[in-house]
């Protein structure tokens, strides 16, 4: 009988801009270096001294939620708010930011209620709507700094933010790129009735990690190393969802200019059922598959992080 693995033991750093969290500083361009803010940078490689940068926090209903608005050297050609999905935060696209900046487009971003340095139990949510209104109150704070035109990135949950944000009125980033969508995860049907089953036995749910990427430091990292992941679900999480899910079925999408970008090794959500979802309710959204691709393609192995990259710049450039 072959050994047991030996469990690797999660040793999670505390750096010191978890104290950001406590602080909460107003969104406001920064005048000078700060320690917390800078830890914060630094730990996530996202650029510390961009020509132009504001960072604070800002009020999404009863929560505050970590916002940041990054300006690029040269003259920028407009502005992208990016989004992050479920379980995730900002410091996600530490390698998307830098190469949007290269290209001369400013960069926005919000951790969502319950993730990253936000407020809130982690990962625990009334309704998706409360999603929207996060990306609501970013856009509306960048509004006067954010160069035109505005573009927006969601992955995963972070689609659904934004769809949030549009059927509820808003109409700022003219045209959008959904990365691995969210609209079902895999094996919806069976995660409904077990969860029927279990959730009035059960305070939180165990986050089960993934092969998410065929990035194996990333992987390791993000489970045993980023101070900012939660290894609990909500409940209220997963209801939330499946009451979302029969709202956006039941409803009709508002027009949005779409391109979808989806890996075909994704096993987090159901993407046959997603892609058929948007080409169903909008006209003719763009589709491009990333063979090989996992779930998480901001995150993947280099072979497929640069296909993805690749696209994202000829996707902005308008060349597709």
């Amino acid at each position: 009988m072959a050994p047991k693995k030996k469990e690797q033991k999660k040793e999670r750093d505390t750096p010191i801009f978890l104290k950001l969290n406590r602080k909460q500083p107003r969104f406001m361009e920064r005048p000078q270096p700060d320690k917390y803010i800078r830890s914060y940078l630094e730990y996530y490689r996202l650029p510390t001294d961009p020509a132009g940068f504001w960072f604070g926090y800002i009020p999404v209903g009863k929560e505050s939620c970590a916002a940041q608005l990054y300006l690029p050297e040269g003259e920028a050609r407009g502005t992208i708010v990016i989004v992050h999905g479920f379980l995730s935060h900002f410091g996600f696209f530490q390698d998307l930011v830098p190469l949007l900046l290269e290209e001369n487009w400013a960069v926005a971003g919000i951790d969502l209620p319950g993730h990253g340095i936000s407020s809130g139990t982690p990962t625990a949510i009334e309704n998706f709507a409360q999603y929207g209104q996060a990306v609501s109150a970013l856009i509306n704070t960048i509004d006067p700094l954010a160069p035109r035109p505005v573009r927006a990135i969601g992955h995963s949950m972070g689609c659904a933010s934004l769809l949030e944000y549009r059927r509820a009125g808003g109409s700022l980033p003219e045209e959008y790129i959904f990365v691995a969508p969210l609209v079902r995860s895999t094996m919806y049907g069976l995660t409904q009735f077990g969860f029927s089953l279990m959730q009035p036995f059960v305070a939180d749910l165990p986050r089960l990690y993934q092969k998410t990427s065929s990035d194996a430091a990333y992987l390791e990292f993000k489970e045993f190393h980023d101070p900012l992941q939660s290894d609990r679900i909500d409940p209220s999480w997963v209801r939330a969802l499946f009451t979302w899910n029969e709202e956006i079925e039941e409803s009709e999408l508002p027009p949005m200019q779409l391109a979808i970008i989806q890996g075909d090794q994704d096993r987090v959500v159901d993407f046959k059922y997603n892609l058929g979802f948007f080409r169903k309710r909008l006209e003719a959204p763009e589709t491009y598959m990333i063979p090989g691709g996992r779930h998480e393609l901001p995150k993947e192995s280099p072979l497929y992080q640069q296909e993805f990259f690749t696209l994202i710049k000829s996707l902005l450039d308008g060349e597709e």
